[in-house]
């Protein structure tokens, strides 16, 4: 009787662990966590955009098959705080949506205890999926991304991306 009870709560622990991402990640440079596979690589890059030059941050996760899953964030400058969150997120999609995508999905959602904006998409181009969230927290911007194969976008991997992403102070 004893065994088969240590027996389950050894199954318990397991199946529960087997349920957490294998990596947490936390900026709180950047102000968030993500639960990802394994440990990711992260970079920065300037890029010159109509609001001046911006320093993109990424924090990458690349599965070596069908699916990268990352988190950008981008700081805007304040002459842009008067721009409406809907005119950002236009902007956004137009740029992932590219020359063949097709929006498959959109929805209005929204981060933490203040409901910063965002937006929810799925992009269909040929084979690939892009499946995005997309938050405005004051000048920041979030882009929490899977990209990859429907089957790999569609995925436990992506699933917990979005599930495990929060803003953290």
């Amino acid at each position: 009787m004893r065994s088969a009870a240590l027996c389950l709560l050894v199954s318990a622990v397991a199946v529960a662990d087997e349920k957490k991402p294998k990596h947490v990640h936390t900026s709180v440079e950047h102000g968030y966590s993500v639960g990802l596979p394994g440990k990711p690589k992260t970079d920065k890059q300037n890029l010159t955009t109509v609001a001046g030059t911006l320093t993109v941050h990424t924090t990458r996760f690349d599965s070596g098959s069908d699916l990268v899953l990352s988190v950008t964030n981008t700081d805007y400058p304040k002459e842009f705080t008067g721009v409406k969150p809907e005119e950002v997120f236009k902007g956004m999609l137009k740029e992932m949506q590219g020359a063949d995508g097709k929006v498959a999905e959109e929805k209005d959602v929204t981060i933490g205890a203040d409901k910063h904006p965002g937006r929810q998409w799925r992009i269909e181009a040929g084979k690939n999926v892009i499946r995005v969230q997309v938050y405005l927290v004051g000048r920041r911007v979030y882009q929490v991304m899977a990209v990859g194969s429907k089957e790999g976008a569609d995925g436990k991997a992506a699933a917990e991306l979005f599930a495990t992403f929060e803003l953290v102070k």
